[in-house]
C-alpha cells in the first residue's frame, strides 16, 4: 500500500509536468479556446434571453460575432490613435531621458570619488552609452515592429470566434450526453461546479471591466488637468493592466509619471500627478473593487501572486491577465470533485 501511495504521487506530479509543458508549447491553442470559454460565459445570458424568444442558434452565433468584431474594431482604433501619437512624440522624451540619466550618472560618480568608496570604479562596467544611445534603443522601433504581434493578434482572434461558435453550437447536445452518462448525484455536481465557474467568470470580468474603466478614466482625467502628454495612451495602459492583480496597477501608474518628470522635471506637477495617480489606484482597487467584487474569487494573495508568476511564464502577459479567473476556476473544480481536498484548503482565502 505504501509503495502504491508512491506511485501515484509520482504519477501525478509526472502528468502535472506533462500538461504543463503541453500548455506552455500549445499556447497558440490553449489560448484561444480558454478566451472562447470565457465569453461564451459572458455572453450565456444573452443567448439565453435570445433562445427564449426562439431566435434561430444560427443569429445568436451571428449576433455575436458582430458584437466581439464591432467592440475589437473600436478598441483597435483607440489603440492605433495612441499609439501612433506615442511613436510620433516620444523620440524628444527619449533624449531628455538619456540627457538626466547621464546628468544623474556623473553626480552618482562623483559621490562615491569624494566619499572615497572602495567600489567607485563597479559603475563603469556597465555601458550606458551603448544602451541608451538613440541607435540601440528606440521606442518607436519597437512599437512599429510588432506588425508581426498584430498579424499574431488576428489569427487568436480569428480561433477565438471559431472555438466560440462551435462552443455556443454544441452547448445544449453536451448538457443531454453528460446527462445521459452521468449518475444523478454526479449530474447535479457537475452541474452545480460549471454554474459557479460561470457565474464566478462573469461576475470577475463584467465588475473588473468596470472598475478598470472607472480606474482609467479618472486616471486620464487628472493627466488632462495637469496638461502631461499621452492621455489616450495612458488611459488604455491602466485599464489593460489593471486586470493584472497588485502588479499592473503600479507598472501603469509609473508611466503618466515618468512621462510628467520628463516633461517638466522634479516640481509641482510631479508631486501632484503622482498624488493623484496614487490616490485613485488606492481607491479603486482598496476601497471600491473589493465592495464591488464581493468575496471576489475566493483566493489567498499569495496563491494570486504565485498564479500571476506561474500563468506568465506558461503563456506571457495574456497568462497574467487570465491567471487569477483561471486559478478559480480550477480551485472551483477541484471542491466540486472533494469539499475536503487539501489542494483547494492551500489555495482558498477562507
Amino acid at each position: 500500500m505504501e509503495d502504491l501511495k508512491w506511485i501515484k504521487l509520482l504519477l501525478t506530479v509526472l502528468t502535472t509536468i506533462i500538461i504543463v509543458y503541453v500548455l506552455k508549447e500549445l499556447k497558440a491553442i490553449f489560448l484561444p479556446l480558454i478566451f472562447a470559454i470565457f465569453l461564451s460565459f459572458i455572453f450565456a445570458p444573452l443567448n439565453t434571453f435570445l433562445y427564449k424568444h426562439k431566435i434561430p442558434k444560427l443569429l445568436v452565433i451571428i449576433l455575436m460575432m458582430v458584437i466581439i468584431f464591432g467592440l475589437f474594431a473600436l478598441v483597435w482604433l483607440v489603440i492605433y490613435t495612441a499609439v501612433n501619437s506615442f511613436v510620433i512624440e516620444f523620440p524628444k522624451y527619449q533624449a531628455r531621458l538619456i540627457n538626466m540619466i547621464n546628468e544623474y550618472y556623473a553626480v552618482f560618480q562623483d559621490i562615491l570619488l569624494r566619499m572615497e568608496v572602495v567600489f567607485a570604479k563597479i559603475p563603469q562596467w556597465f555601458d550606458r552609452t551603448q544602451i541608451l544611445s538613440p541607435g540601440s534603443f528606440s521606442i518607436p522601433r519597437i512599437v512599429t515592429g510588432t506588425a508581426g504581434t498584430f498579424v499574431d493578434f488576428s489569427v487568436r482572434l480569428f480561433l477565438t470566434l471559431i472555438f466560440l461558435a462551435f462552443i455556443v453550437a454544441g452547448a445544449n447536445k453536451l448538457e443531454k450526453r453528460l446527462r445521459k452518462v452521468l449518475t444523478d448525484s454526479g449530474n447535479k455536481r457537475t452541474f452545480i461546479v460549471l454554474d459557479n465557474i460561470r457565474q464566478q467568470m462573469k461576475k470577475y470580468f463584467l465588475n473588473k471591466t468596470i472598475i478598470s474603466l472607472g480606474t482609467s478614466l479618472t486616471s486620464m482625467f487628472f493627466v488632462l488637468i495637469f496638461k502631461v502628454d499621452f492621455v489616450i495612451m495612458t488611459g488604455l495602459l491602466i485599464f489593460v493592466l489593471n486586470f493584472i492583480p497588485n502588479i499592473g496597477s503600479i507598472v501603469a501608474s509609473a508611466f503618466p509619471i515618468l512621462i510628467c518628470f520628463l516633461q517638466y522635471g522634479f516640481g509641482w506637477r510631479l508631486i501632484g500627478i503622482s498624488f493623484f495617480m496614487i490616490t485613485t489606484q488606492m481607491t479603486f482597487g482598496n476601497i471600491i473593487e473589493p465592495n464591488f467584487m464581493g468575496d471576489r474569487l475566493n483566493l489567498s494573495p499569495v496563491v494570486v501572486l504565485i498564479s500571476l508568476i506561474f500563468w506568465g511564464w506558461v503563456w506571457g502577459a495574456i497568462g497574467m491577465i487570465i491567471a487569477v479567473p483561471l486559478t478559480s476556476a480550477i480551485n472551483i473544480i477541484l471542491k466540486g470533485l472533494d469539499e475536503q481536498n487539501i489542494i483547494s484548503a492551500i489555495i482558498s482565502d477562507s
